[in-house]
């Protein structure tokens, strides 16, 4: 539902509000609150209409009045999850795996490179070091 609706809604939302020179976390919160906007949106008519089918079978038009009560509930709830919790577990498990992808990244240096940039590198060598790379 994020990357169909609520995702391309919050894009075009950050760009029409963010500037050119917004900083790096005031964009991250534009895009917090347009994508908690369009998922608690989205949800709450999602909810609403799926309880009306299942408990009278129909759907009414008190689906728009408990809307009116249930979205900025949904929403506040929604955004300060994300703000508080969501968010900085996020940042740091994709600095973490950042950080050790950097750490684990190995250049593959060979022959063709050394020669490209004028190295005088014994080939042997080079194929002992891949060698005990793979192992």
């Amino acid at each position: 539902m994020e990357h169909f609706v609520a995702g391309p809604f919050a894009e075009f939302m950050c760009r029409k509000f963010g500037g050119e020179t917004d900083g790096f976390n005031a964009r991250i919160l534009f895009r917090i609150v347009f994508t908690v906007l369009g998922m608690s949106f989205i949800m709450t008519w999602l909810g609403l209409i799926y309880g009306e089918l299942v408990s009278t079978g129909t759907v009414t038009t008190q689906v728009f009045t408990d809307f009116l009560l249930a979205w900025p509930r949904n929403f506040f709830l929604a955004f300060w999850i994300e703000i508080l919790i969501a968010q900085p577990i996020a940042r740091k498990v994709m600095k973490t795996v950042h950080a050790r992808k950097q750490r684990s990244e190995i250049i593959e240096f060979t022959p063709d490179m050394a020669m490209q940039k004028n190295y005088l590198v014994d080939e042997n060598e080079i194929k002992r070091n891949q060698n005990q790379r793979k192992k």
